[in-house]
């Protein structure tokens, strides 16, 4: 524990030093200097099993929590399956840094396309061009850039830089809960909005991704195979364990739901966003704020009526904050999380209460009841096509605050044990996220394999 507290303060340090060297190199218009500094900046990661010593190979990832845990599914540390290639990340912040100092504007992934002129974009290229030269100098076997979203705009211009450069552009689509009405909108969008991109592998959770981003000819069909999420395999393997462990104390995972964040969205023509399904007869625009206030009210009184029981808050990407949860005075048996991924959770839950999340497919992979909260009150009706998990053994709606509560505390208290999923729930986690099997890490590392990143 001290050893690793200490490898993350000399990297918080790293990165600093990092961050205030690109600005420097960018104001005295030093594309040699960045390029140089985001070498130095790159790291292993230790949950990745990967060839890191005298490689000829390599693949640069741009660091995404979710997407990086799908990584470590595919290539898992201390076991016998192996990347067989260095595998370096990137700061996508000190990109952000970059580009919001060479271009002087405050850039996002909506109005990239709006605010940047041809010459601006030129000069993103070049600083792309000498960055990607020097990290991959040292390789001269099979070279490699994962992205996990074809949409970000800190890797907008990297699949044209890399292919220039004799350099691979692959991304892993981080996509896939969306009603069908989004879906049509995004394809459109994209077809607007985005750029074809010579990506050599394009990869998705489903097959609406797939349908989506060819459709909008964002990529060609040949190169993009639906591989389902690999970090889903995780809860399947816990599902086959579960039955083995030691249950002491009772425990319910509540995964915020977040007013913003898992959302379904799609941009507008005017760099903002679109709330898909939230708009009141009047036209303005609903977002959670209510429901989610409420379900946490609930939560926090279920916690002290439940002594009993073990209640842990999740919050997206480990964003919980203390200050916040502070008003509600919790009790002792409700506690934080603040793990970056809330799969590990998993493992030692009775029951996950959660909203449009794929938490919630992965806990149902993973053998867990799962009871979604659709008391909404005067929200907008709309929410109700973002249930995407069907009424099953396994997952309940509560329509109201008392029938929630019923439901939750049955839940946990129900002395039946943990079954194999049903046809009608396997028939949604392959529609969704492609992985009712357990075995998408094993269709990526093929797809990989086909590229030649195996020789």
């Amino acid at each position: 524990m001290e050893r690793r507290f200490l490898f993350k303060i000399i990297n918080g340090i790293k990165f600093r030093i990092c961050k205030l060297v690109i600005i420097f190199g960018v104001k005295i218009n030093s594309p040699r200097l960045v390029a140089r500094t985001l070498r130095f900046s790159l790291f292993h990661l230790p949950t990745i099993n990967c060839e890191t010593r005298r490689s000829k190979h390599l693949m640069l990832v741009f660091h995404k929590v979710g997407g990086v845990e799908d990584l470590e599914t595919m290539y898992p540390a201390g076991s016998c399956i192996s990347a067989p290639f260095d595998i370096k990340f990137i700061s996508r912040e000190l990109i952000m840094t970059m580009l919001k100092y060479s271009t002087g504007k405050e850039l996002s992934d909506i109005n990239y396309k709006f605010v940047l002129n041809k010459n601006e974009r030129k000069r993103i290229c070049n600083y792309y061009a000498e960055a990607l030269r020097e990290i991959f100098s040292n390789y001269n076997g099979n070279r490699y850039t994962l992205s996990f979203n074809i949409g970000y705009y800190t890797e907008r211009e990297i699949p044209h830089v890399a292919i220039n450069n004799n350099i691979k552009p692959v991304v892993l689509q981080k996509e896939g809960l969306r009603p069908n009405e989004s879906w049509k909108k995004m394809r459109n969008f994209y077809a607007w909005y985005l750029e074809p991109s010579p990506y050599a592998l394009v990869m998705t959770y489903n097959y609406n991704t797939k349908e989506c981003i060819v459709g909008a000819g964002l990529c060609k069909e040949q190169n993009t195979k639906v591989v389902g999420m690999p970090r889903l395999d995780i809860s399947h393997n816990f599902r086959r364990c579960r039955v083995k462990r030691n249950v002491v104390r009772k425990r319910i995972i509540y995964y915020i739901i977040d007013p913003i964040a898992g959302l379904p969205s799609y941009p507008d023509e005017g760099g903002g966003y679109i709330w898909m399904g939230f708009k009141s007869a009047d036209g303005k625009v609903h977002r959670r704020e209510k429901f989610s206030v409420l379900v946490e009210r609930v939560i926090v009184e279920m916690a002290r009526d439940n002594p009993d029981i073990d209640f842990v808050i999740k919050g997206k990407g480990g964003a919980t904050h203390e200050k916040y949860w502070k008003q509600y005075d919790l009790p002792k048996n409700c506690t934080i999380s603040h793990e970056q991924i809330g799969n590990n959770l998993l493992y030692d839950a009775d029951c996950v209460v959660g909203f449009n999340s794929t938490i919630l497919f992965e806990a149902v992979a993973a053998g867990v009841h799962v009871v979604v909260p659709m008391f909404l009150g005067n929200e907008p009706v709309g929410m109700n096509q973002y249930i995407m998990l069907p009424n099953s053994k396994y997952i309940s709606i509560a329509q109201s605050v008392n029938d929630f509560k019923t439901k939750v505390i049955n839940v946990v208290c129900a002395k039946e044990p943990d079954k194999p999923k049903d046809f009608e729930l396997q028939t949604s986690l392959d529609y969704w996220l492609s992985n009712s099997d357990g075995n998408a890490s094993e269709r990526a590392r093929y797809e990989l394999s086909k590229l030649g990143i195996m020789n």
